[in-house]
């Protein structure tokens, strides 16, 4: 487990292993609010790759959509001890239900301060230094220390 899985569990939040990438590497999914994130830490050591980013309940209305993101990016952000400075954000279409369309995730990163970084294997990368973040108006939920993942097929 990396130091971010650690600090979520630290804090109540349980965390499970996730397969990240085709490649076979292995991180942590994290359930927050109404959401799934698929996180690891980076070789770099001061990067967290983000591979999914999915809504569990596509049915709960119209809101932001995002919000699960934002918190997760301000938890790294209010926690420099971590020593994270940024997330290099995989864009790619989920066929799953509750997947956020590519380029309403492309443009949320970006509306964050994030750019372009790469195409790889026809799946375009975001990265969003920290220092460059741009909070948007609305105020990120505060998740419950009950919530938890569970691992996915």
């Amino acid at each position: 487990m990396d130091r971010l899985a650690a600090e979520f569990e630290r804090i109540g939040m349980k965390t499970v292993p996730q397969n990240l990438s085709r490649d076979g590497r292995m991180g942590r999914m994290i359930r927050v609010g109404n959401a799934e994130i698929c996180f690891g830490i980076e070789d770099d050591d001061e990067s967290v790759v983000l591979t999914d980013y999915r809504r569990i309940d596509p049915a709960e209305g119209l809101r932001l959509g995002f919000e699960e993101l934002l918190w997760f990016v301000e938890f790294m952000i209010a926690r420099p001890q971590l020593g994270l400075l940024r997330i290099h954000g995989l864009v790619r279409p989920v066929p799953l239900p509750g997947a956020l369309p590519t380029d309403r995730l492309a443009k949320c990163y970006r509306l964050l301060g994030g750019r372009f970084e790469r195409m790889a294997r026809g799946e375009e990368w975001i990265v969003l230094e920290f220092k460059d973040y741009r909070r948007l108006r609305r105020t990120p939920p505060t998740p419950s220390p009950t919530m938890g993942a569970v691992a996915h097929g």
